[in-house]
C-alpha cells in the first residue's frame, strides 16, 4: 500500500525538495548555451521530419534511427516521445539549440522530484529523500543525459519510469492508480527501451505485497494485467515501425557476449567508485580487460548474494520494486542484450538505475542505527558541494564540443570515434585543414559504419580543401566498400563536377539514379549540371585580370559548384573591386557573409549597403554573419552525411 506522508511535514518536505531542485538547477545553468553536438546533428539538424514538423505519422510511426534517405537499412530503435518532442523543439525555437537544453534540464529536475517521491515512498525521510534527490540531481555522470540534447531518450525513459513506480499501487483499491501507471509505462517505453525494467520492478511490487500483505497471487496477476497491456501496445507500434529494420548490435559469439557483460559490470562498478570524472568514451568492446571482467565476477557474486539476503528478508514493496528496476536497467546495458555501440560502458547508461538505486538508497538508511544514520548524512552533505563543481565543469565542456572531445580524445587514449567527432567538430567551425587528420586517424583505427563514416567526411575535408583529385580516390574506396549505397555515388558525381569533369558527374550522378530512382539531390543535380557546363564553357578558362562582371559571374559558378575556396577568394576581391554593379557587391558579401573571414564579409555587406543594396537577401546575410559570430550556423560535412553512430 502507499505509505500516507504526514501533513505536518509536507512544508519541511516541500522546502527541501525546493532546495534539491534549484541546486540542481544552478549546477546545469550553462547548459542552455551549448549548441548541437555529437549525434544531435544527425537526429535534429539533418532530419527533415524534425525541421519540418512532420507528417506525424512519419515521426510516431517510425524508426528512431536511420542512415541516411539513401540507404534500405535503418537500425533497430524506436522512440517516438523524444522525436516528437524534438519536432515541438524546433517548431517553438526555430532550431535555436538552446531551447533543446532547456527541456532536457526541466526534465531531469522532473526526475529530481521523482526521485525524491520515490525516496519517501520507500520509508525515507524529509531530510534523506532530499540528500538522495539532491546527490542523482548533481551527479556528475548524468551530464551526459542531461546536458546532452540527444541523451533525451534516458530522460523521457526513467521519468515515466519512475512515474510508474510512483503511481502503481497493488492494493485492492488501486485500479486507476495502476492504469495511470501502465499509460506512465507505455510513455516511458516511447522514450527508450530501458523503461521496460519499470515493469520488472512492478513485477517485484506485486511478488512482495503478496508475501507481505497476504494478497493472491491472482489479484497480484491482475495487478499486472495494465501494464502488461502497456508492453504489448508498444511492441505492435514498435514491429509496425521496425518492420524492415535491421537489427542493431555488435556481433558477439556466446563467449564473447558473457565476458563482455562481466567486463561491463565491472566497469559500471568502477564508475560508480570514481563518479566526479564523467568520460565520453569508455572502454572498447573489441578489448578485453582482465581486471575489470575479475571485477565483473565479483561483482556479480555481490549481487547475487545481495539478492538472495534480500529474499530471505523481505523487503517492502516499494523498495523492491526500486531495487528490481535499477538491476534490470543495468542489466539491459550490459551487452547481453546486443547494442549498436562500440563502447563497454557509457555515463548516460547509468541515468535509470541510478534513479531508481538512489530512493531505494534512501528507505534502507531509514533503517539503520541513529549513529550510522548521522554518519551517512554527514558523507551525503560533504559530498554535494564535490558533485556540484564537477557537475558545473562538466556542464561548460558540453557547451564547448571542441573541449568535450579533446578531453575524451585524452581520456580515451585516442579512440577513433573521438578523433571523428574532433574532426567533425573543427570542419563545422570550417578549420579544414586541422580537421583532416583527425579523419585519417579515425578512418585508420575503424571498421564497419564507423570507417565508412571517417572516410567519407576524409573525402569531404579533402574536397573543402580544395584537393579534389584526393577526395576522389577516398570516394571511390567507398564506393568498392559499399556498392549498393546511392549516396557516394552522389559524392563521387559532387567531386567531378568540383573537379570540371562534368561528363564523369553526370556518368555518377546516373549511378546513383540507377540504385536510387527517385533520389532528390541527384535528380535536382542532374537538372543543373547542363546549365552548369554551358556556363563554364561561356567563360572559358580563368584568366588573370579578367573583368569584374565576369570574375562576379565565375564566383557564382564556383559557388554553384561547391569550390568554395576559389569561390570566396573571387568573391572577395569583386567585393573590393570598385566597378563593381550593387548586384555583384550583394552576391558577393551574402557569400562571404556565410563562408568568407567574418571580417571580410562584414566590410562587404558595408560596402553592399552604400551602394544601394537593401532587401530580404541582406538581412539574410546579416543573420548569417550574426550566427556565424555566435556559433550557431556550424553545418557538417557538405558532400557525406554526417556519421551517425546510433545506439544512443
Amino acid at each position: 500500500m502507499i505509505e500516507p506522508v504526514s501533513p505536518t511535514r509536507a512544508p519541511r518536505a516541500g522546502l527541501l525538495l525546493a532546495v534539491a531542485l534549484a541546486l540542481t538547477a544552478a549546477a546545469y545553468a550553462e547548459a542552455p548555451r551549448g549548441p548541437f553536438v555529437w549525434d544531435d546533428w544527425s537526429l535534429i539538424h539533418a532530419s527533415p521530419a524534425i525541421r519540418e514538423g512532420g507528417p506525424l505519422r512519419t515521426i510516431l510511426l517510425g524508426p528512431f534511427w536511420t542512415r541516411s534517405a539513401t540507404a534500405p537499412a535503418v537500425f533497430s530503435y524506436y522512440r517516438p516521445l523524444v522525436s516528437a518532442s524534438y519536432a515541438v523543439d524546433w517548431w517553438i525555437s526555430g532550431g535555436a539549440p538552446g531551447w533543446f537544453h532547456v527541456v532536457n534540464v526541466l526534465l531531469h529536475l522532473g526526475c529530481v522530484a521523482l526521485v525524491f517521491a520515490l525516496g519517501r515512498r520507500a520509508g525515507a525521510g524529509p531530510a534523506g529523500a532530499a540528500l538522495a534527490a539532491t546527490l542523482f540531481g548533481l551527479a556528475p555522470r548524468l551530464a551526459e543525459s542531461a546536458a546532452w540534447i540527444s541523451g533525451r531518450t534516458d530522460l523521457w525513459a526513467s521519468l515515466f519510469a519512475l512515474l510508474a513506480l510512483l503511481l502503481h499501487d497493488p492494493g485492492p483499491g488501486g485500479g486507476r492508480r495502476r492504469a495511470l501507471a501502465a499509460v506512465a509505462l507505455f510513455l516511458g517505453l516511447c522514450g527508450k527501451e530501458v523503461a521496460v525494467a519499470a515493469l520488472a520492478g512492478l513485477v517485484a511490487m506485486e511478488a512482495e505485497s503478496v508475501r507481505r500483505e497476504g494478497r493472491s497471487r491472482s489479484a497480484a496477476a491482475r495487478g499486472l494485467v495494465p501494464g502488461g497491456l502497456a508492453l504489448g501496445a508498444y511492441l505492435v507500434l514498435r514491429a509496425g515501425a521496425l518492420e524492415r529494420a535491421v537489427p542493431a548490435g555488435t556481433p558477439l559469439s556466446l563467449p564473447g557476449r558473457l565476458s563482455a557483460a562481466l567486463q561491463a559490470l565491472g566497469t559500471y562498478l568502477t564508475m560508480l567508485l570514481d563518479p566526479l570524472r564523467p568520460e565520453l568514451l569508455v572502454g572498447n568492446l573489441a578489448r578485453r580487460e582482465p581486471a575489470l571482467i575479475a571485477l565483473g565476477v565479483a561483482a556479480a557474486l555481490g549481487l547475487a548474494a545481495g539478492a538472495v539476503l534480500a529474499v530471505r528478508r523481505g523487503l517492502s514493496p516499494p523498495r523492491a520494486a526500486l531495487l528490481v528496476t535499477s538491476l534490470c536497467a543495468l542489466g539491459l546495458v550490459l551487452h547481453l542484450v546486443p547494442l549498436a555501440v562500440t563502447v563497454v560502458a557509457a555515463d548516460r547508461f547509468l541515468y535509470l538505475p541510478l534513479a531508481a538505486l538512489a530512493p531505494a538508497a534512501a528507505g534502507a538508511a531509514s533503517g539503520l542505527r541513529p549513529g550510522a544514520r548521522r554518519m551517512l548524512a554527514a558523507l551525503a552533505l560533504a559530498s554535494v558541494p564535490l558533485f556540484g563543481l564537477a557537475l558545473r565543469q562538466r556542464v561548460a565542456e558540453w557547451a564547448d564540443p571542441e573541449a568535450l572531445w579533446r578531453a575524451g580524445l585524452a581520456r580515451s587514449g585516442g579512440e577513433p570515434l573521438a578523433h571523428l567527432e574532433l574532426g567533425n567538430v573543427l570542419f563545422r567551425a570550417r578549420r579544414h585543414a586541422e580537421a583532416l587528420p583527425h579523419y585519417r586517424a579515425a578512418a585508420q583505427g575503424t571498421v564497419g559504419q564507423l570507417h565508412a563514416a571517417a572516410l567519407g567526411n576524409l573525402a569531404s575535408t579533402a574536397s573543402e580543401l580544395g584537393r579534389y583529385d584526393e577526395a576522389r580516390e577516398t570516394t571511390l574506396g567507398l564506393v568498392a566498400l559499399e556498392p549498393d549505397l546511392a549516396l557516394h555515388r552522389y559524392n563521387l558525381a559532387v567531386i567531378e563536377a568540383r573537379r570540371l569533369d562534368l561528363a564523369a558527374a553526370a556518368a555518377r550522378l546516373a549511378e546513383a539514379l540507377r540504385l536510387q530512382p527517385d533520389y532528390p539531390e541527384a535528380l535536382a543535380a542532374r537538372d543543373k549540371l547542363a546549365a552548369l557546363g554551358a556556363e563554364l564553357a561561356r567563360l572559358g578558362p580563368e584568366a588573370a585580370g579578367e573583368p569584374t562582371a565576369v570574375r562576379a559571374a565565375r564566383a557564382s559558378l564556383w559557388a554553384r559548384l561547391g569550390r568554395d575556396r576559389e569561390a570566396v577568394a573571387l568573391h572577395g576581391a569583386v567585393a573590393r573591386a570598385p566597378d563593381a554593379s550593387p548586384r555583384a557587391l550583394l552576391d558577393a558579401a551574402a557569400y562571404l557573409a556565410r563562408l568568407g573571414d567574418p571580417a571580410e564579409g562584414r566590410a562587404a555587406l558595408e560596402r553592399a549597403e552604400a551602394a544601394g543594396a537593401s532587401g530580404p537577401e541582406l538581412a539574410a546575410a546579416r543573420r548569417a554573419l550574426e550566427a556565424r559570430r555566435a556559433g550557431s550556423d556550424l553545418s557538417g560535412p557538405r558532400t557525406t552525411s554526417t556519421p551517425e553512430i546510433p545506439g544512443r
